[in-house]
């Protein structure tokens, strides 16, 4: 609950009496998760300085840089990956990444700092969905342009056929509509 709520006063006062940092509590999910989720950049700092494991993952693969980067914590994220944390491990309910969840969120930044670490655009989801049809879903277009660049592909399918276009064209996206369209989608 310390990491939770972002108190690193009492964060610290546990860790010194020899708390494990890596405990974890019902779903499997550590303090460093709670403290990404909710971008306590300090306790997050603090919890690493004592080895919290930065890949730990709760009972259905959740980690905390999936936490920090569905909750738009750039600070965090950026933390968590300078100390390895992986940026292509996948949810084990549906398949989803850090990256998938950056580009839903619209956090753009986020989507840059996973690529620039390695993060694969065009891992898929269980249902073959990608981060670029999650973008284009939400209405992102600086982030469908930035998985473009880097090489996303643009005709890539979900299991019933959906493609990042028939999703842009169902919200009415012109212009990410557009880009894709230039970059050779398909409908």
């Amino acid at each position: 609950m310390a990491a939770w709520k972002g108190d690193l006063s009492a964060v610290q006062a546990i860790l010194a009496k020899g708390t494990d940092v890596n405990t974890k509590v019902s779903g499997g999910v550590t303090a460093l998760m709670f403290a990404s989720q909710g971008g306590h950049l300090d306790v997050v700092q603090a919890l690493i300085e004592k080895k919290a494991d930065v890949n730990a993952k709760t009972d259905n693969g959740v980690t905390a840089l999936i936490q920090a980067s569905q909750y738009g914590k750039l600070e965090v994220v950026q933390a968590l990956i300078a100390k390895g944390a992986d940026v292509n491990v996948k949810i084990t309910d549906d398949g989803t990444t850090a990256l998938v969840w950056a580009c839903q969120g619209g956090y753009l930044e986020i989507v840059q700092a996973l690529i620039a670490k390695g993060a694969d655009v065009n891992i898929k989801a269980a249902n073959g969905a990608t981060a670029l049809m999650a973008a284009s879903h939400t209405g992102n277009l600086d982030i469908v342009e930035a998985l473009i660049k880097k090489g996303a592909d643009v005709n890539a399918k979900v299991n019933d056929g959906t493609t990042a276009l028939s999703l842009a064209t169902r919200k009415g996206y012109t212009e990410i509509m557009q880009m894709l369209t230039k970059a050779g989608a398909k409908e």
